[in-house]
């Protein structure tokens, strides 16, 4: 199982879309380096570090959007990148203490709640952008 970028991915926001293919990229990258590796437990820990920088840049852009939206859920959105963050920060943790080993169900909720939050929570921005355009 992998996640590929697609148009059922995007929410019409140029950047937003840009870099949501860039993230999923990088976790492409990362479930190769696991496939690669699975028997061993051996990770690149610098496609790891790479996919959290970058996470981390993008959803301050996104939040950074949201509030020159003035998006009404912004606090909501925000725990969910919060969570996500923690989740991702302690598996690379536990990783490089080597007391965890990227294994199959990581990836798996890695790339389902990338494609969930992509597909349900990030529209939500664009629905109520375009909502906004309407009044």
């Amino acid at each position: 199982m992998t996640i590929i970028w697609d148009e059922s991915l995007s929410i019409n926001i140029y950047e937003i879309d840009k870099q949501h293919e860039k993230l999923i990229s990088l976790v492409s990258d990362l479930h190769s380096a696991f496939m690669q590796n699975k028997h061993s437990g051996h990770l690149n820990k610098d496609i790891l570090q790479s996919m959290l920088d970058f996470t981390k840049e993008h959803f301050l852009y996104e939040e950074r959007y949201m509030e020159k939206i003035c998006y009404p859920d912004i606090l909501f959105h925000k725990v969910f990148h919060s969570r996500f963050l923690k989740k991702i920060t302690i598996y690379k943790e536990k990783i490089q203490k080597r007391k965890l080993f990227l294994n199959r169900d990581m990836m798996i909720e890695l790339m389902e709640w990338l494609q969930h939050h992509i597909k349900t929570e990030d529209k939500k921005i664009t629905l109520f952008e375009w909502s906004q355009l309407k009044l």
